[in-house]
């Protein structure tokens, strides 16, 4: 019998532009039928500055990607980002009267019940599994079939603001698109580029955007922490367009035509024109001295703030795996070098891997890691009989799920 298979559209709402990912998925494999990528004048650090803009973006997008794929979208899968997105670890239970099996339904009764917590204007998205107590008995990933009285579902939650949301679904439906679920972008990302054993060893996702960085930590296969820092490649064409005087347009071209983390080549001298303001005529500066002057104290920084704000969080010493680096700073070349530096850990650059279809937009760009991890967000929820005890879970799709804001029907341990 042939599997189902769904076509599904993955938009990633970027602070300088929209990806949409049309893909075929299945329970086997995942299959990209085409992309639309389209600049963005609506979105900034992952918020909506205007609804017009926005919609107009996911618009051109769309149409790009139904031309490639042949196919017409009616709803889409939203990766977002911002500073508002956080997350949270809880536990939900329930009681047997007497020792019995424990089946599905108590395990996703158990998920239901950890969710459910007291949130004034946080929305609860995305919840990822990562553990099951039965009887005090912990670290046990599927406990179906197993006999006890108390199950705990120990599980981690992303919050979003309901604001934001409501005004992202505006802007989708605006491009005549239906929401049908959220995915936050640090956990696409994650989905996106990490590897099982780094997600068992210890490491940490970041997915340094043009206006965000998006941050999770992973350990012993659990996610740990979830969060969104407002810095990206932006603070770069600043510090270009107030160094050197020019439009940050001009900035931002000198950022991608000759931008690095730190020079690992021999053309240091290379002269870079600079187009100055006020109608005098153009400068130039040679390649160290934007280097080393200008982009790699602005890297530093940037990433000394991001390891402060983890450095409260957890010990660098337990992230085995050391940071595996994505996003639009992934291309800058010589950042893993810094970084390297900055946390003391080892980087390596992730992109999305082994991916199907027509992919030449997709595989290996750093950019695309939110659109390719929603699509892979979509193939991994549960539906019918192919509930997996660790998977993620759709906040939105449960019932009762994290948009009411409930206290839970049970009893629940916040930590």
């Amino acid at each position: 019998m042939r599997a189902k298979r769904e076509i599904v559209g993955a938009l990633d709402l970027g602070s300088s532009s929209v990806a949409l990912v049309i893909a075929e998925v299945s329970r086997e494999d995942v299959t990209v039928l085409g992309t639309g990528i389209a600049p963005c004048e609506g979105l900034s650090n992952g918020r909506v500055i205007s609804i017009n803009d926005t919609a107009a973006a996911i618009t051109a997008a769309r149409v790009e990607a139904e031309h490639m794929s042949g196919c017409e979208l009616s709803e889409v899968y939203v990766s977002f980002s911002g500073r508002d997105i956080t997350g949270m670890n809880n536990r939900g239970l329930i009681y047997h009267r007497k020792c019995a099996q424990v089946s599905r339904g108590d395990l996703e009764s158990a998920i239901e019940n950890a969710i459910h917590v007291r949130l004034d204007e946080g929305v609860v998205l995305n919840v990822v599994p990562r553990q099951y107590i039965l009887d005090r008995h912990e670290g046990i990933k599927d406990p179906v079939g197993m006999s006890g009285v108390q199950l705990e579902a120990e599980v981690h939650m992303t919050i979003a603001d309901r604001a934001a949301l409501d005004t992202i679904e505006r802007c989708v439906l605006k491009a005549s698109l239906k929401v049908r679920d959220f995915v936050v972008a640090p956990l696409a990302s994650s989905l996106a580029v990490l590897r099982e054993d780094e997600r068992k060893m210890g490491v940490i996702m970041l997915d340094l955007g043009t206006g965000t960085s998006n941050i999770q930590i992973w350990q012993h296969g659990r996610l740990e922490w979830t969060g969104v820092i407002d810095m990206g490649t932006d603070l770069i064409t600043t510090a270009i367009s107030r160094s050197l005087r020019t439009p940050v347009s001009c900035a931002e071209d000198i950022r991608l035509r000759f931008g690095a983390a730190c020079l690992a080549d021999d053309d240091v001298n290379q002269p870079i024109p600079v187009a100055c303001v006020g109608g005098r005529g153009p400068a130039q500066i040679s390649r160290r001295m934007l280097v080393e002057n200008i982009i790699q104290p602005t890297v530093v920084d940037w990433l000394t703030t991001i390891a402060s704000r983890l450095q409260t969080v957890i010990d660098f010493n337990d992230m085995t795996a050391g940071i595996v680096l994505t996003g639009a700073a992934a291309l800058l070349p010589g950042i893993e070098l810094v970084s390297n530096g900055v946390f003391n850990l080892n980087t390596r650059l992730g992109a999305p891997e082994s991916v199907g279809g027509i992919n030449s937009r997709v595989e290996q760009n750093p950019m695309m890691s939110p659109a390719w991890g929603t699509v892979i967000y979509r193939s991994m929820l549960p539906s019918g009989d192919a509930v997996q005890p660790m998977t993620p879970r759709s906040a939105r799709e449960m019932p009762g799920g994290g948009f009411g804001g409930l206290i839970s029907r049970a009893i629940n341990f916040l930590f």
